[in-house]
């Protein structure tokens, strides 16, 4: 294996390479947004000359995410694992994403992950807390695959979200020596004081500083507060991907929108606007048909769980949706989940003083904002006070996502600030992105495009066809 690193690391990710460069097995806790990734590609980098490729496990809806970001950051081959992928069939690459849930429940994917590793491969384990259940068969076989690597890793921001318990099963996926156990039962015996009351909830965890000896040669931790200049922005994007009935609606309003262009010479930028509006729905799994509003099961509102899952307790959240069914959506799921008042709502229906005793009561106590651009993205400076923005739907203006990014990070920010994009794969999310990543609308551009089509004389109804198979 052979590749390049192509972005310039920070000084905090050089002195992590440092101290994990001697060892051949490491863990990396360091906060969202501190640039693990780029940490991890230099560290294997380094060690290329003796790795015959990687196996990347990842959480599955951040697959898209590592494959960005090795293209992004180095010159390296990679193949993600998806539906299709057969042990036998795997084409070469310097990296392998696989996606942690898939070695819960495919044994097509498991065989498959299992062929690949040899004594020259290494493994990385990203956003290590999917492995912290010592019993669970997703733990079970990526320990198994990892025993048989040269070189092991771990990365993740809250290696012990639940206590000390968490960080056996991590630990002895890089191997049991560190900590010294072969079973967590052993562990257990000697660290773990259980509640007569409550069983199987820990009540107390003992000599941690003796394991916190045992660790330190292997971990390298980092708070996103003590390693950049602050503020600073960062940025990731989350995937999931729609379900079969999701799919055939979102197919069937695009072909509507193809028959009404090929049916009229000219089209309204409101039936741009139209479709757009309508795909995002469908995305979030809603839409009308005639004069009722279908709804149905969808993975976006379970990946908004999971991601501020992954956000330390103590930080507050600003989170940022399209439409009034969403914000309905995330209210609901945030009060259920995490309590009846935890989270304050910024939308147009409700008058200017609800909504400054919502933004007051966030300052003070809440955890979660929720809002619409169109309505907290102008004026609002009360959202300094959290450092983790969520847009659970993007609007198509360049301009407005500025806007809403900039009610955080501002004057009075002492904290970087990380936004989250959350992505329908192969949909109109992907397209909007990246629009706002050249810093344009997409509705003007998608219609410029769409116009310069009409204008051939053979062959338009095709590249349309082409240019709507890409939303």
């Amino acid at each position: 294996m052979n590749y390049k690193i192509t972005t310039e690391l920070m000084q905090h990710q050089q002195d992590a390479v440092e101290k994990l460069n001697g060892v051949k097995v490491a863990a990396l806790f360091a906060d969202m947004g501190t640039g693990k990734t780029l940490t991890a590609f230099e560290w294997l980098r380094r060690k290329a000359h003796k790795i015959s490729k990687v196996l990347y496990f990842c959480p599955v809806s951040v697959k898209k995410t590592i494959a960005r970001q090795i293209e992004q950051h180095t010159t390296a081959t990679y193949y993600a694992f998806d539906d299709k992928t057969k042990q036998g069939k795997i084409p070469q690459a310097d990296f392998y994403i696989i996606g942690i849930e898939s070695m819960s429940d495919s044994n097509r994917i498991i065989f498959a992950a299992n062929s690949l590793v040899d004594d020259f491969c290494a493994v990385i384990v990203d956003e290590s807390t999917y492995i912290k259940n010592h019993y669970a068969k997703r733990t079970e076989w990526i320990t198994r695959i990892g025993k048989a690597a040269k070189y092991r890793m771990i990365m993740t921001g809250t290696p012990m979200s639940n206590g000390f318990k968490d960080i056996y099963a991590q630990m002895y996926f890089l191997s049991p020596l560190i900590l010294g156990y072969n079973s967590f039962f052993s562990f257990a015996a000697n660290h773990l004081e259980y509640s007569d009351k409550y069983p199987g909830v820990v009540s107390r965890a003992y000599d941690t500083n003796l394991l916190a000896k045992k660790m330190q040669p292997y971990v390298y931790q980092v708070r996103k507060s003590e390693c950049l200049d602050l503020p600073e922005k960062s940025y990731s994007s989350r995937y999931y991907s729609l379900t079969p009935l999701q799919s055939q609606v979102y197919q069937a309003r695009k072909d509507e929108f193809f028959e009404l262009i090929e049916e009229y010479d000219e089209f309204r930028s409101t039936d741009v606007f139209n479709l757009f509006t309508d795909l995002q729905k469908i995305c979030s799994g809603y839409w009308l048909a005639g004069k009722e509003t279908i709804k149905a099961e969808h993975g976006r509102i379970a990946l908004l769980k999971e991601i501020i899952d992954e956000i330390p307790e103590n930080e507050k959240v600003v989170i940022w949706a399209k439409y009034m069914h969403d914000i309905d959506s995330i209210l609901n799921m945030l009060r259920e989940e995490y309590g009846e008042d935890c989270a304050s709502e910024y939308t147009g229906r409700k008058n200017e003083k609800e909504r400054a005793i919502e933004a007051d009561l966030f300052t003070k106590h809440r955890r979660f904002f929720v809002g619409t651009q169109a309505t907290g993205g102008h004026g609002l400076n009360e959202l300094v006070c959290s450092s983790y923005g969520i847009f659970y739907n993007n609007n198509f203006k360049f301009g407005e996502r500025v806007q809403a990014e900039d009610r955080q990070h501002r004057l009075g920010q002492k904290k970087n600030v990380h936004y989250v994009n959350i992505i329908a794969c192969d949909t109109i999310d992907e397209r909007i992105e990246k629009s706002l990543d050249k810093k344009e609308s997409i509705l003007l551009s998608f219609q410029r495009e769409i116009q310069e089509i009409r204008k051939l004389k053979k062959g338009a109804d095709e590249k349309l066809k082409e240019v709507l198979k890409k939303l």
